[in-house]
């Protein structure tokens, strides 16, 4: 189920390099595209949460995965731009609120000791669905389009959601809680133990009494709650930083100069990275507690300062790529793993919820750190992809000259055999030249020449 929930959302970020000139998309526009979909997701967190906790795990995660499947097919059908944003936030909202629904379904099958594991193993599909979306575009696009990316995930999700009728079972915590369904707790347990259970029996959730049914928001913020509640600020950062590397690394490296396939993988391998990354810190979770989880972050500071300070080549940056989505995108997965764990059974979708929801705070706000972006038409420098030497194109409305230009604006020499300040000379001809301060180039003034001083040379 996560596997199609991580396919669907990040198919777009492979797509868009179709996207945008089908639909006459530039930077800003697909940066919208992006964060209405996280926009989705917020609403998804809160609504579907609520949903669950309201009428049962099962109905609610079958519910929003054929709605994301429907949604992805009919991505693929839209022919304007504000469909596409309509459409990305409705398949936004199925999308984002499934997960706490999840994860709610597991832990409360899972032992205690076990609980952060399972969550994680559960993330594990998600981060292959977002791996997996990069080879599948470069299979599927160039022979079928972009549409086909979407088809495909629509159609798998359709698939899955058929196959979880008849297979998913309800959280025994919660049919017990609700006490109106002994029976079907009794049908549960049999298929779980060999054990007989009298259809008669009464079943109660010994470790969760006297525990508010109704749900109020002020719960999450009661005793030694606040505590964990305040942990929805780390989870807001991790989740900014996260987005970045998930969804603008492809159209990043492509803008950069590498290859578009160059690009699908270096995202591809970020999020096996950060699963391997996740999978790695599990047990230590369970074991140790949640203090456990500051360990990853702590370690990427080095290797994203020396991916941003030091002057790589193409193999050191993607081994620097792979490092950092280990590092970050696992200590990401430990903060999912524990977001549901501490809240009762009675309102643990809500709490598990609203968790995710204030954490695409930082998704959203993802886009807006991305504005010094290169357009895909910079040429790549030969430093460090991230260093400020990176050169921003000109977005006047005239800069559209500058595309038919093999190479934007070279530096001083930096062409091959190219002459001390011939790329100078060159953008001030054009006019439309990428500047190393992203500013746009001005042309020289002609000098001033005496009267007469071309008879006198001819003379």
């Amino acid at each position: 189920m996560t596997f199609f929930d991580g396919f669907d959302m990040n198919a777009i970020a492979y797509a868009a390099p179709a996207l945008a000139p089908a639909f006459h998309l530039d930077k800003v526009m697909i940066g919208n595209l992006f964060s209405i979909g996280l926009v989705g997701t917020t609403i998804g967190g809160f609504a579907l949460g609520s949903l669950g906790d309201r009428i049962g795990r099962r109905p609610t995660i079958i519910l929003a995965v054929a709605s994301f499947g429907v949604l992805a097919l009919g991505f693929a059908l839209v022919r304007s731009y504000a469909a596409l944003l309509a459409v990305r936030l409705v398949d936004g909202i199925a999308s984002g609120g499934m997960l706490p629904v999840c994860w709610a379904l597991n832990i409360e099958y899972a032992p205690r000791r076990w609980r952060a594991t399972i969550v994680t193993v559960i993330m594990v599909g998600y981060s292959l669905g977002i791996s997996l979306a990069g080879p599948i575009a470069i299979w599927l696009m160039p022979q079928f389009g972009w549409q086909s990316l979407f088809v495909f995930g629509g159609g798998l999700s359709l698939l899955a959601a058929l196959l979880l009728l008849p297979t998913l079972p309800e959280s025994i915590r919660y049919l017990a809680l609700e006490g109106a369904r002994p029976e079907a707790v009794a049908r549960v347990l049999r298929r779980l133990s060999p054990a007989e259970v009298p259809d008669a029996a009464e079943f109660v959730v010994s470790d969760e009494e006297g525990v508010a049914k109704d749900f109020r928001p002020a719960l999450l913020f009661r005793d030694e709650l606040r505590w964990i509640t305040l942990l929805w600020l780390a989870h807001i950062f991790s989740s900014m930083a996260v987005f970045v590397l998930a969804t603008w690394t492809p159209l990043v490296l492509e803008a950069l100069g590498f290859s578009r396939q160059a690009g699908a993988t270096a995202g591809s391998i970020t999020a096996v990275a950060g699963a391997l990354g996740g999978l790695s810190l599990m047990r230590f979770t369970d074991h140790r507690g949640a203090i456990a989880i500051t360990a990853m972050p702590l370690v990427a500071v080095p290797v994203l300062l020396i991916a941003g300070l030091v002057d790589l080549g193409q193999s050191p940056f993607f081994v620097a790529v792979t490092l950092i989505g280990f590092f970050v995108i696992g200590g990401h997965f430990g903060l999912h793993s524990i977001a549901g764990l501490f809240y009762p059974s009675t309102y643990r979708g809500n709490g598990a919820g609203w968790a995710i929801s204030v954490a695409k705070i930082g998704s959203i706000a993802g886009p807006g750190s991305q504005d010094g972006c290169s357009p895909p038409r910079c040429r790549r420098p030969t430093s460090s992809p991230w260093r400020r030497s990176a050169r921003r194109c000109s977005s006047s409305p005239s800069s559209a000259s500058a595309r038919s230009m093999p190479h934007a604006a070279p530096r001083d020499g930096a062409g091959d055999g190219a002459r001390p300040g011939a790329g100078r000379r060159r953008a001030s001809m054009s006019g439309r030249a990428c500047s190393a301060s992203g500013r746009r180039a001005r042309p020289r003034p002609a000098k001033a020449r005496r009267p007469g001083a071309g008879n006198r040379r001819r003379a």
